[in-house]
């Protein structure tokens, strides 16, 4: 259940604090009501935030995504229009050489022009058919999907993936992330494609796949309403 934040007390208070100022800094009508205004954007933005966290607050590593059946769908805007739930968001991105659909279970505002999310369901077209290839779900808001040059990022907290699609396949391009010992020290680890994860003496890796991902854009979902 979503939480529901309380709005209007929210807004009478900033109503009260800008009418019991001192009197001789009045404020413009039109400045208190782009304040009420930007109250109710902040509390909206966070009711979102809070939402999609509380949902994703669990034990497990990567939360179960709703199943889609698309049977019957032969185009990815049959997909939006016939199998999608009000909430739910999608986007078109290009992720290797595929044009694929995303789908997430739900959206945030990231406050910077995006709808964004930290789950997709990836679809592809497969000999000519729409087609599930694979999901990904990231740690929490502050690791939204990203794609940038063909390649999906994914942030988890202390690791980030980078995935691209060959063959119709969602392929798993590079991994890197650090562990904490009980004493704070930091030990650093990457793997390529499906090789070993492998140690490494620094945290060169980790900083240059964390570059690309936060150099990489937001996917910016259209929301599904009503």
């Amino acid at each position: 259940m979503k939480k529901r934040l309380a709005i209007v007390p929210i807004v009478a208070s900033m109503v009260l604090a800008f009418g019991c100022g001192k009197t001789e800094e009045a404020v413009a009508p039109e400045e208190e009501q782009q304040a009420v205004e930007d109250a109710i954007e902040s509390a909206a933005s966070q009711e979102q935030t809070e939402a999609v966290e509380e949902v994703y607050s669990t034990d497990e590593e990567e939360p179960a995504l709703p199943e889609i059946d698309i049977s019957g769908c032969d185009t990815f805007t049959q997909i939006v229009d016939k199998k999608l739930e009000p909430g739910m968001g999608y986007a078109n991105e290009k992720i290797g050489d595929e044009d694929v659909l995303l789908v997430c279970d739900m959206t945030y505002d990231d406050q910077e022009g995006h709808m964004a999310s930290i789950d997709s369901i990836i679809f592809c077209y497969i000999d000519g058919a729409p087609a599930e290839i694979g999901s990904v779900v990231a740690a929490g808001t502050a690791y939204p999907i990203a794609v940038e040059d063909g390649v999906l990022y994914v942030g988890r907290g202390h690791s980030i993936s980078k995935y691209t699609i060959e063959d119709s396949e969602l392929v798993h391009v590079a991994t890197a992330g650090v562990d904490y010992g009980v004493d704070g020290s930091e030990t650093y680890y990457y793997q390529e494609g499906d090789g070993e994860e492998e140690t490494l003496e620094n945290d060169e890796k980790y900083n240059q796949l964390a570059d690309e991902y936060f150099d990489a854009s937001i996917v910016d979902f259209t929301v599904v309403v009503e």
